[in-house]
């Protein structure tokens, strides 16, 4: 059982399991905090890798650092969280005991890495804005910081073609072992038939070396829905596995 404030317990218990939305205090559905199966996963993870040093793009509120800084709390070896996000917010860690575990940078990300370099991470997560631009970014930006042995996720690999071209660079590099889960939250795009799930892409970094590729034709591509007939990161990965 995760032990959370309460002020992050108001927001949990908001959750529909059968839509993967939570609600905001107006009652309309809130998409953003990242899905509660989801974080569980983040927790138990961080739980049995056991990090110190963690990097996280995308905050919004916060719920997603506060599973973390719960994993470390309960892992009783302190550390610290380096969350990402230009956007500011009422952060839920705010007054809480997981405060501690937290450093928040106001910041774009492709503007944060002066503030994070000179340390090695055990948990880089990339869930911020889901174009190509920005998860490649963040990649080619902060992916050398990760230790041999660390861990790469990334939210929404499924669902947004942008992120999920950003994650085939870890499935073309030998230097990840890689694998992508569907999500609870699914939306109907107009070209493929059944819902699409966000989608979940964890790698483990097996060492460094040369770094992430960054395609120039992707760069100008905003966000968008699949194109289809399925999740284009399912589609190419499949089409690799068959050669």
């Amino acid at each position: 059982m995760i032990n959370l404030p309460k002020k992050i317990m108001d927001v949990v218990n908001t959750y529909d399991s059968q839509t993967g939305y939570y609600k905001k205090n107006n009652g309309e559905p809130d998409g953003i905090h990242t899905e509660l199966e989801v974080l569980e996963i983040w927790y138990n993870l961080c739980r049995m890798i056991r990090p110190t040093r963690v990097i996280e793009t995308g905050v919004y509120q916060g719920l997603s650092t506060c599973y973390l800084a719960a994993a470390m709390h309960d892992n009783g070896l302190g550390g610290k969280i380096y969350g990402i996000d230009p956007l500011p917010q009422n952060h839920l860690w705010i007054g809480t005991e997981l405060e501690k575990y937290i450093e928040y940078l106001s910041i774009f990300s492709y503007g944060a890495l002066p503030y994070l370099v000179g340390q090695e991470y055990d948990l880089l997560i990339v869930d911020s804005e889901h174009t190509y631009k920005t998860a490649n970014l963040e990649l080619v930006n902060f992916e050398p910081l990760v230790r041999p042995g660390g861990y790469i996720i990334m939210h929404d690999t499924l669902f947004h073609d942008g992120v999920a071209q950003a994650a085939r660079a870890l499935y073309d590099s030998p230097r990840f072992e890689v694998i992508t889960f569907e999500t609870p939250r699914a939306k109907q795009t107009p070209n493929i038939k059944d819902p699409v799930s966000m989608g979940l892409t964890i790698a483990r970094k097996v060492n460094h070396g040369p770094p992430i590729s960054t395609d120039p034709g992707w760069i100008g591509v905003g966000e968008r829905d699949p194109v289809g007939p399925e999740p284009w990161l399912r589609r190419v990965v499949r089409r690799a596995s068959d050669v």
